[in-house]
């Protein structure tokens, strides 16, 4: 009983843990241009009953503060329900990014019976990039770095081989939680 009591609490509380950690990338191969270049990453939102839309506008605002220069988007958008994908990408669509916005899907991005088109075409329809299990080239100043989304499900893909930079969008965190 203690337990399911604990998970409940932690459902409540969970949804209004915002970090914002910034973390330098320091590389040797990283082209002069993209020393100071910011990125926005944000990871499950998880919109739905518990997490409000009033609360990722507000999330939007607070990229939107950072003035990256990219913003990537590690999936989970909704809990519960798909009926809250749309307006959740209305808001991100808000997100100020001169070098774009990228997203990967996540496990609460596939629904059943329908895999994950879906979200594919809501996230298309705000004119959002995907990258899900794909790579592009960033360009800046006459150099560049690739960006390369690897969502949830995806099959053995190809990145650059080096000296380029390989940016990688997972849908895991890659530090560990504390």
């Amino acid at each position: 009983m203690m337990l399911i009591t604990a998970l409940m609490v932690y459902a409540f509380i969970e949804p209004y843990r915002i970090e914002v950690k910034v973390t330098q990338i320091v590389a040797s191969d990283i082209p002069e241009a993209f020393s100071q270049f910011r990125i926005a990453f944000i990871a499950d939102i998880h919109h739905g009953l518990f997490f409000s839309r009033e609360r990722v506008k507000n999330i939007v605002g607070m990229i939107n503060e950072l003035n990256p220069h990219l913003v990537v988007l590690g999936g989970d958008y909704v809990y519960g329900h798909k009926k809250y994908l749309a307006p959740c990408f209305e808001e991100l669509t808000k997100l100020k990014a001169p070098y774009g916005i990228f997203a990967v899907l996540g496990n609460h991005d596939h629904w059943e019976n329908e895999s994950a088109q879906f979200s594919v075409e809501v996230i298309n329809a705000h004119k959002i990039t995907l990258i899900d299990n794909k790579a592009l080239w960033i360009y800046k100043d006459g150099t560049r770095i690739k960006l390369g989304g690897v969502g949830t499900i995806f099959p053995p893909i190809r990145f650059c081989a080096p000296p380029q930079i390989n940016l990688i969008i997972l849908n895991k965190s890659l530090y560990p939680s504390h």
